[in-house]
């Protein structure tokens, strides 16, 4: 009963009461077909995880891994393979639990093999646990130690081996090889060592079918390889094993550029970006297609596609406009059609009347979401949103005496209209402390849904239509965007500028905004660096508890900074995370800001660091970056150092950093050195 299990939800009979009330009580997601020992033929709403909303879900064979937008993995189901991560745990379990090892590490993405779990997080590292056929089992998360200097930005699993994109878009494969799925001309049946494919280049996706693998390149170019039997791999290649990847793309015939490629269970499908679909290998017991898939409305015009995922048997279909398609053997309820009966032709699922945004399918497992994904800045922002305590500079009033607190920095990072209105007002008035703004053309519930998007870059779809005149008239361009999207105006939505808005309106030094809005400064020597109390409120727990009870700097507005080396770039660069959630400095600043970092305990910003350093460490340099990581406790860089010191300690002694460590440094290194 794995599947009913998470929600304890009615039986199957009350389904389509469940819609209407997920509708009601706005549900962003939805699953069906077969996991376990419970089928269910049609989409039937998941609530989420105690309270948390889903980013993604993955499937193994006999177990899940879920992926909350706040970067947290829940898992559940066989626990005996040790694919759930949950200590002292190898036994099966129907209760959600958070893997406590990933806990303050923020995971961007999951993926499953079939005894096994991986995860990725936004700083590039990667983490594997549960039983592996060609290595080892981990019962917890373990890192990849042998990617800690390559930054990952996309993994994949087939049942039993394992593909990762680095940054510079080449590829890594590592497990089972009985078929050739690594992309090595070898006959060795496992390679428990990640190990970059050769000739594999400029990759931009990558996908891992039972038995085979392929990727894309940024030039659209399709490449796969391992298993071919029944033309699965490749429909030209007449051999059963392409042993390395080989570009097929000239022959599949498409006419047009790659949109998504995905190695399925049995078969390989190509979505086109002219929205056609195609599929080779086994499937409803055919190996070929004779034609394109593609969608068309009542009136014969093709309807844009903006994602496929495909299970076993069968194909799931996302429109842009967020309907949902399905086609392929339906046995388990795999279709959501509410039958058993095969589908032949793409079909739309009637059960969802929501906008969906994301779709996803494992074995006969699919699920579907709808909204506006978090992000942890967005977050943040919003938990200060309207509160009287977060230092407000902006109160808007609405009749019956109604209030909305806000920030001047933010509102006029994000609203060309507000920015232009708060600075007059500024101006005008430079020693008002509160600015005071009438609104009378406009629902006071309406204007708050406004403000929210402006602080968190998120909206429910329900009420984005109503929110179309004040897009337009305050100028913010990501809402006017969806309103589009939804209006059929425009395909599909730009990429978000969310978290570098705040950074390219308030880090510069000759910001107006800062300049007039800004509440608090660092003392950097006789320097004064301006930043805004809201920012460091909402995100920092330190300077929250500075400035909330009373500590001296929350009445003068001055953060001295001595005692740690800080320097003007690593001030800035803290400033950067701050606004942002992200860095993006070279390897020197990332060493002048870890003082900074431990000091005001950022956690999250000192991983970022220790990232950053990690991939430009050498044997000349690790001596002296030991030291800075053993001083200020980074610990897992600390170790990293230990590594190559230990691998390279001829080389490491004759460098000049090795020269200025301690005897004490040098005892403790020697130590570990022969341990």
């Amino acid at each position: 009963m794995l599947v009913k299990s998470l929600q304890e939800l009615p039986e199957l009979n009350e389904s389509l009461k469940d819609v209407q009330k997920a509708k009601e009580e706005k549900v962003n997601m939805y699953y069906w077909g077969s996991k376990g020992n419970s089928i269910t033929l049609e989409p039937t709403p998941f609530k989420g995880i105690f309270g948390l909303a889903i980013k993604q879900i993955a499937c193994g064979n006999k177990h899940i891994a879920i992926l909350t937008e706040t970067g947290t993995v829940y898992t559940e189901g066989e626990g005996t393979y040790g694919a759930l991560g949950l200590p002292h745990l190898k036994k099966d379990t129907t209760t959600l639990s958070l893997v406590p090892q990933l806990k303050n590490i923020n995971i961007k993405e999951i993926a499953c093999g079939a005894t096994f779990t991986v995860a990725l997080s936004d700083v590039g590292n990667v983490y594997i646990w549960g039983t592996l056929k060609w290595s080892s089992h981990f019962l917890l998360p373990c890192r990849v130690k042998s990617l800690e200097r390559v930054f990952i930005t996309k993994i994949a699993c087939g049942g039993h081996h394992i593909l990762a994109l680095s940054k510079g878009g080449r590829v890594y494969s590592w497990g089972r090889n009985d078929w050739n799925q690594l992309g090595r001309d070898t006959t060795i049946s496992s390679n428990a060592i990640p190990t970059k494919i050769k000739g594999l280049k400029l990759v931009e996706s990558i996908s891992c079918g039972a038995l085979h693998s392929l990727a894309v390149t940024t030039m659209g170019k399709l490449f796969v390889w391992g298993n071919n039997v029944d033309e699965r791999s490749s429909p030209i290649h007449p051999d059963a094993i392409i042993p390395t990847p080989a570009d097929i793309t000239i022959n599949i015939g498409t006419g047009d550029s790659i949109k998504k490629a995905i190695a399925g269970p049995y078969n390989t499908w190509v979505l086109t970006k002219n929205s056609k679909i195609r599929r080779w290998g086994p499937f409803l017991d055919k190996r070929h297609m004779a034609k394109y898939v593609s969608l068309q409305d009542d009136n014969g015009k093709p309807i844009p596609i903006a994602d496929i995922e495909v299970g076993n048997r069968h194909c799931l279909i996302l429109t842009e406009n967020g309907e949902v398609y399905s086609f392929g053997l339906s046995t388990y309820g795999q279709t959501g059609q509410g039958t058993t009966e095969t589908v032949e032709e793409p079909k739309r699922i009637a059960m969802l009347t929501q906008r969906m945004t994301s779709i996803s399918s494992r074995g006969d497992f699919c699920f579907c979401f709808s909204g506006i994904m978090k992000s942890l800045l967005g977050e943040n922002l919003l938990s200060i949103f309207n509160s009287q305590s977060s230092f407000p500079d902006v109160v808007f009033h609405f009749k019956d005496n109604k209030k909305i607190y806000a920030h001047a920095c933010i509102l006029a990072a994000r609203s060309s209209v507000f920015k232009n209105q708060l600075l007059d007002i500024k101006t005008k008035y430079p020693d008002k402390g509160l600015i005071d703004i009438e609104i009378t053309t406009h629902p006071y519930e309406l204007f708050i849904d406004m403000l929210k998007f402006i602080y968190s870059d998120r909206i429910d779809f329900s009420d984005i239509e109503k929110i179309s005149p004040l897009s337009i008239e305050y100028e913010i361009p990501m809402l006017n965007a969806y309103v589009q999207l939804l209006r059929r105006e425009i395909s599909s939505v730009p990429d978000s500028t969310f978290h570098d808005d705040f950074v390219k309106a308030l880090l510069p030094e000759d910001s107006t905004i800062t300049k007039l809005f800004g509440n608090v400064s660092f003392i950097l020597q006789e320097q004064h660096i301006t930043t805004h109390k809201v920012f460091l409120v909402a995100r920092f727990e330190y300077f929250k508890t500075m400035f909330e009870h009373g500590m001296i700097e929350s009445q003068t507005n001055l953060i001295q900074l001595s005692g740690h080396g800080a320097t003007t770039e690593a001030v800035h660069a803290m400033l950067q995370f701050l606004y942002s959630d992200k860095l993006d400095i070279d390897v020197n600043v990332a060493l002048a800001l870890i003082p900074l970092a431990t000091q005001y305990h950022l956690s999250r910003c000192k991983s970022l660091c220790e990232n950053i350093i990690e991939k430009e460490v050498d044997v000349e340099s690790v001596a002296y970056v030991y030291q800075v990581s053993r001083f200020y406790g980074a610990t897992r860089l600390q170790g990293f150092c230990l590594k190559i010191i230990q691998e390279d300690i001829v080389d490491v002694k004759k460098s000049e950093s090795w020269k200025m460590l301690s005897e004490e440094e040098i005892r403790e290194i020697n130590l570990n050195n022969f341990n």
